[in-house]
């Protein structure tokens, strides 16, 4: 609870002294990490096809787009394009999964838009809080902007580290990361690393997406209606 009221004190602050900066606008590259379990893979030739992979995939990197304005948060998708390579004969494709969400910091919801065979979904769920342990005798410089480091440790053990700028004092990041005296300019996950290219201010509202006629559900719910379709799939391809 006293994290909740910590978050709400600066998003008040950073709203009312930095009102004149408008939206916050910025625009980050995603680079995907290499899997530890694949690069232990004994065999040779999947483990260096899987690198290959990946390596191609992050020629070109997703990009996405952070858009911030009065509590009102969107992280949307702006280029993303499949890596593909002949490997043995055969084509293999590596794409990342849309990463896009919304987040009401005035109502503390956290929701995405997903379509699922033709059906389109809202996956709600409360916003989820991050205890940020700061580091501070680290600093780095990333996009020209000197940053400070804090870590976070997930319950299943991974480490997130985030290098975040007290100079844009806007406590969001990339994919629903906040909670910071600052904008988060990098973060790293166990998977990908997030880094801002591009910093702007506009006087843009922040368009949350919402659609009418999506039906409602949480994360738990979305998956076991997923897992329901592919099963279903699968039993079909199974008696043809």
């Amino acid at each position: 609870m006293k994290r909740f009221f910590l978050l709400i004190l600066i998003f008040i602050f950073s709203g009312a002294l930095y009102a004149q900066m408008r939206s916050l606008s910025v625009v980050y590259e995603v680079e995907v990490k290499y899997d530890e379990k694949e690069l232990k893979n004994e065999n040779r030739e999947e483990r260096a096809a899987y690198i290959a992979l990946i390596d191609k995939k992050n020629e070109n990197k997703d990009i996405y787009l952070l858009n911030f304005r009065e509590g009102l948060y969107s992280y949307l998708v702006k280029e993303s394009m499949p890596a593909q390579l002949v490997i043995n004969g055969g084509i293999q494709t590596f794409n990342l999964s849309d990463q896009s969400r919304y987040i009401d910091f005035n109502t503390g919801e956290s929701y995405s838009i997903r379509s699922l065979f033709g059906k389109d979904f809202t996956v709600k769920e409360r916003v989820r809080e991050y205890d940020w342990e700061l580091v501070v005798d680290e600093e780095e410089l990333i996009a020209g902007k000197l940053c400070k480091k804090a870590i976070f440790r997930e319950k299943s053990g991974g480490l997130v580290i985030a290098w975040y700028c007290p100079e844009i004092p806007f406590p969001v990041g990339p994919n629903g990361y906040h909670g910071l005296l600052g904008l988060i300019m990098q973060l790293s996950t166990s998977s990908y690393r997030y880094t801002a290219t591009e910093v702007t201010y506009t006087n843009d509202d922040v368009k949350m997406g919402r659609l009418k006629k999506a039906k409602i559900v949480t994360p738990e719910e979305f998956k076991a209606i997923l897992d329901k379709k592919i099963a279903e799939y699968d039993a079909v391809v199974v008696d043809e």
